[in-house]
Parts: C-alpha cells; sequence; structure tokens
C-alpha cells in the first residue's frame, strides 16, 4: 500500500528534477567558461566531455568528478538546439552553444535523476505502476579525437514484494490504490489543476491516467399513485359538539347562513332522560314558539339527545317530549344574549336569542335502546367523483362485515345531473350485500359538466321516499363535491326537516374540488339533523386538491376508518 498520495509523489518527482536541471546548468556554464579561457575570439561549438562519473542514490542524484581539468575541444559540428532535440527538459541547453554530444551527455544525466527520482517514489510507496520511460538519443562519437565514451548511468531495478497469497496481485491497468487506515488523507485537486485537465486523458510525467466521465446514476420514474380504497384520507368535525367554535365563527362573520335556504344558527338542545338516569331513545321532540305554532322536530338518538332549530324569523320558547305514549312539556330559560368583541369593537346583536339553550327533560318510563340499524350510502356519480366511486365499490363489502349485523340493513342511491342518462337511481333498504354490491360495481362516473348537481332531487327520493324503518338508527352517507342548483331552497329545506324528523342522520363526505359552499351545506345539514361532518384531505396524495375546511384542530385517518368510527359512534 502507498504512504504518500498521488500529488505529494509528483511532488517529489519535480524536486529531484529541478536538482538535475541545475546540475546541468553548473556543468553548462563550466564548459562556457573555459571556452572563453582559452582562446580571445569566437569558436564554433564547444563540446565539454569529462570522466565525470553520475552515481544514483536513493536520495537524488550526485555527481562526482575524476579530473578537475575541462578540455575544451573544437570540433566545428553544428550546434544542435536542445529545445528542439529534447522539449521542455532540454530547452535551458539552448542558452549555449553547445555539440549534441555534450547534450546528450547532460540528457543521460536528467535520465538516471529521474529513474532515481522513480526509485524514491517506488520505495516511499508510489500511486504508479512502474517508472515513466524516457527516450535519449544516441551518442556519436566525435571525428577529430579519440572519442571519450559517456557513461550511460544504469536504470535502478525495482523489485515488487510479492503479493500475499489471499490477495490477487493488482494488474498494471489497475487504477485503484489501496490506502492504509492511519494513512493521510489525500489532498483534493484544487480548481487550477482539474481545468487543465483534457476532457479524456491527462499526461503527468508521461504516464497517461484516465479521466472517466462521472457515473450519473439512473432516474426511475415512479409510477403515479392510483385511486385505492385503503389510500383515500379525510377528517372529521361535529359541529354540535363544538358549538361555541361555531358560534364564535358566525359571531365574526367568517362563516355565513342560511346556506341554499339551510339555517342552522338557532339552535335548542334538549336531552331527555328516564328517572334512572338512563337516556330515552327514539323520543319524539317538537320546538314551538310563544304562539304553540311548532317550528322543528326531531328524534334523539341513543344518548337521549336532540337538536331543535327555529328560522331566524322565530323564537322558540317551549318544546313537547312524547316517548311511548307519555308526553311532557318544557320551558327554554332564556340566558342574557352576549356580544363577542372583534378588534376591539362590539358586533351588533340583530336578534334577542340566548348563546345556547338547552334543557333537560325527565320522563317516567325507562329507557330504552336501538335494535335496529338502516345504513344509506348517497353517491354523486359525475364525472369528477371517479375515486370516491372506486372507494364505495372495493369497501362497501367490507364495511357491512365491520358494522353489520342481522339487524342491520343497507341501501345504495346515485344520481347526476339533468341532461345526464339519468338524474337520480335509488335502492331501497336490503340485507342483500352481494346484490348491492354487484348494484355499485355497474355504476361509473361520468356526466355533470356545470358545478352544481341534483342534490335536492337525491335528497327528496333518499329521505321522503325510501323505507325507513322507524324503530331504527338511520344514517346517510352524502358523498359528493358540488353544491344543489340555485332556487332548490325549499325543496332543501323540507327534505332537512323531513331527516330531521324521522331521525335520519345525514352525515356529507366532501370530496375533492368542492369549494366553500360546499362545504356550508353540508355542514348546516350535517347539524340540523344531528350528524357529523367528514372531508377528504390531500394527505393521500390521490384525486384533485381537497379545500380545508374553516374547523379547528382535527385527526387525519383514513376514510374507511372513519365511516366505520362514525357509524359504530351512532349504533346502540
Amino acid at each position: 500500500m502507498g504512504l504518500y498520495s498521488q500529488k505529494e509523489v509528483i511532488t517529489m518527482k519535480k524536486k529531484t528534477l529541478c536538482i538535475a536541471l541545475t546540475l546541468f546548468l553548473a556543468l553548462s556554464a563550466a564548459a562556457c567558461s573555459g571556452a572563453k579561457d582559452t582562446t580571445d575570439t569566437k569558436t564554433p561549438a564547444v563540446s565539454v566531455t569529462s570522466t565525470d562519473t553520475h552515481t544514483n542514490s536513493e536520495a537524488g542524484t550526485t555527481a562526482t568528478e575524476s579530473s578537475n581539468e575541462l578540455k575544451p575541444r573544437i570540433t566545428g559540428e553544428k550546434s544542435v538546439s536542445a529545445g528542439e532535440k529534447y522539449g521542455k527538459g532540454g530547452a535551458v541547453a539552448d542558452d549555449y552553444l553547445m555539440t549534441e554530444e555534450a547534450v546528450t551527455g547532460s540528457a543521460r544525466m536528467v535520465e538516471g535523476a529521474r529513474s532515481s527520482a522513480a526509485k524514491s517514489a517506488d520505495k516511499a510507496g508510489a500511486a504508479y505502476e512502474g517508472t515513466p520511460e524516457v527516450n535519449t538519443a544516441p551518442t556519436t562519437p566525435t571525428a577529430t579525437d579519440t572519442p571519450v565514451p559517456a557513461v550511460a548511468p544504469t536504470a535502478p531495478t525495482t523489485t515488487e514484494p510479492a503479493a500475499p497469497a489471499d490477495k490477487p496481485v493488482a494488474s498494471p491497468s489497475d487504477k485503484t490504490v489501496d490506502m492504509p487506515d492511519d494513512a493521510p488523507a489525500a489532498e483534493a485537486p484544487t480548481e487550477d489543476y482539474i481545468d487543465a485537465l483534457p476532457p479524456e486523458t491527462s499526461y503527468i510525467d508521461d504516464t497517461a491516467i484516465e479521466i472517466r466521465e462521472p457515473v450519473i446514476p439512473e432516474v426511475i420514474d415512479l409510477p403515479e399513485i392510483q385511486p385505492q380504497a385503503g389510500l383515500l384520507t379525510a377528517g372529521e368535525w361535529n359541529d354540535n359538539k363544538n358549538w361555541g367554535f361555531f358560534e364564535n365563527l358566525v359571531r365574526a362573520k367568517t362563516i355565513e347562513f342560511p346556506s341554499y335556504g339551510i339555517d342552522p344558527r338557532y339552535r335548542y338542545r334538549v336531552e331527555v332522560r328516564a328517572t334512572d338516569g338512563s337516556a330515552v331513545v327514539n323520543a319524539k321532540v317538537t320546538l314551538y314558539n310563544a304562539d304553540n305554532q311548532p317550528l322543528w322536530t326531531a328524534m334523539t338518538d341513543k344518548e337521549g339527545m336532540v337538536y331543535l332549530f327555529a328560522p331566524s324569523e322565530y323564537e322558540g320558547t317551549w318544546c313537547k317530549v312524547e316517548s311511548n305514549g307519555e308526553t311532557k312539556e318544557a320551558t327554554f330559560v332564556y340566558q342574557e344574549p352576549q356580544r363577542l368583541a372583534v378588534s376591539g369593537e362590539e358586533l351588533p346583536q340583530t336578534q334577542s336569542r340566548p348563546i345556547m339553550a338547552s334543557i333537560i327533560v325527565t320522563m317516567d318510563g325507562k329507557g330504552s335502546t336501538y335494535q335496529k340499524t338502516d345504513i344509506m350510502f348517497i353517491l354523486d356519480a359525475t364525472g369528477s367523483m371517479s375515486d370516491e366511486m372506486l372507494f364505495l365499490q372495493k369497501e362497501f363489502t367490507a364495511i357491512s362485515q365491520d358494522v353489520g349485523d342481522e339487524n342491520t340493513r343497507y341501501s345504495v342511491n346515485f344520481y347526476r345531473d339533468h341532461g345526464d342518462d339519468y338524474v337520480t337511481k335509488c335502492y331501497d333498504f336490503t340485507k342483500d350485500i352481494q346484490g348491492l354490491q354487484q348494484k355499485l360495481n355497474e355504476e361509473y362516473a361520468t356526466g355533470g359538466g356545470d358545478t352544481p348537481e341534483a342534490v335536492a332531487e337525491i335528497l327528496e327520493e333518499t329521505i321522503g321516499k325510501t323505507n325507513w324503518d322507524e324503530d331504527s338508527v338511520k344514517l346517510a352517507f352524502l358523498i359528493f363535491d358540488a353544491p344543489p342548483h340555485e332556487g332548490k331552497e325549499s325543496s332543501l329545506q323540507q327534505s332537512i326537516q323531513l331527516a330531521a324528523e324521522k331521525g335520519i342522520h345525514i352525515i356529507p363526505v366532501v370530496s375533492s374540488g368542492s369549494e366553500r359552499d360546499t362545504e356550508l351545506f353540508g355542514r348546516a345539514a350535517a347539524i340540523m339533523t344531528n350528524g357529523t361532518y367528514i372531508f377528504l384531505t390531500d394527505d393521500s396524495g390521490i384525486g384533485g386538491s381537497h379545500m380545508e375546511p374553516i374547523i379547528g384542530d382535527y385527526q387525519v385517518e383514513k376514510l374507511y376508518d372513519i365511516v366505520v368510527r362514525v357509524i359504530n359512534s351512532y349504533k346502540q
């Protein structure tokens, strides 16, 4: 293994060559000086010969003279340009007039120095295999005198140590140099050094070094994420359980109602309990105003809770609770209206309404529970709903297995818009999971066009004309991404109010590409039917962008998990 870096070895060679060149210049200068001492006139080229013996050592090249007398010789030969014959290494000799023999002897001196440098580099663990080869011209004896043969230095012989038996012998073309663990790190090449190298091959001291092209890693195009049921992500928000947050948004006018005729702002909460404290479920509760006009009717859920709503022009004052032939009445106790300060200013209070009207009604009978469950899926089947349709097609059977039992029925329903091949397509409740799965698999997303869709029409069909079981938990998942058409406010009001009277909890699932009016309509429908609001998120990376709703903190979950969890939260 080498103890020195490639750059350090090159530096050592260059220093040794400088010593040889310095000695070469000294000998050349001495030759010229001797010539000037023996004649007063310019002479032809002078050849300096001596019995100098050049010996190589590991430290470099030293010269010993056998005679201090320089013997000038007039030859009349044509002078030779060392620069022309030996390149850069002999260019310095052009400053003197010398015979070819003299130049050749100096070149051999340089060769000895370079050989000695190579030997030193090998013993130091150079990064190269072998010694650079130097070509020199043959010595030509003079014709006028008995030639004094120039002593050619013997090239050093380097014996490579045998490779261990357990290691392969490196090939001369192998460019890889193993470095010991404790070896100093090689210096990085400077920018000037790199810029000077040709693009493919560079030569350092006659040794060719291959410059390889950088290896560019292959860029692998990952396939686009395909819609998969288990990948859709969503969040859930229940405004009835976060009513203070909702009130603040309304009072600050961050969100405004009514939305398509649906106005959930004026809410009354009633909790119905038995004498033993248990919840009274499926009890009918009606809100009245001071003139005894009925304003809203709804059914209690499994917790005995019900939410009632009054139009903006009326004010609810009392309620009537009916359960199992028993009837009770209760009057709401109003709280003093409060005002919300925004930026130091109080917002005007247009209605003398309580912040939260709430009452507990106790019935004489015993509490009861829901024994049955009706689960309906209402799906927008227009062209933008392919991801959501695929979700339901893949996961409907699994959902029914997770939440269903012998007392659970299901219904699937589809709608598009006017001008499409159908506006609504509805199927009644059934326990035939396989049959409904087949109905789902026959559908595909197409049609639509303009933004509003036949939302009012599908709610009329599914809420008013479907055979809901009166004694069941009733859930209607409305999966959509577009609002109803304008001018359908009366129809929508009737459908939402009828859903509350039947105890049908509308659970909107707002999909990608929806706008703020779709969110507000869905949240209003959920609030007024004691439902909850579900919305898809961008976390799955599937489909178009999903608008962030104006709500508080929420948990991102898989859509499948939310649907199952919500169903179980309403079931008894």
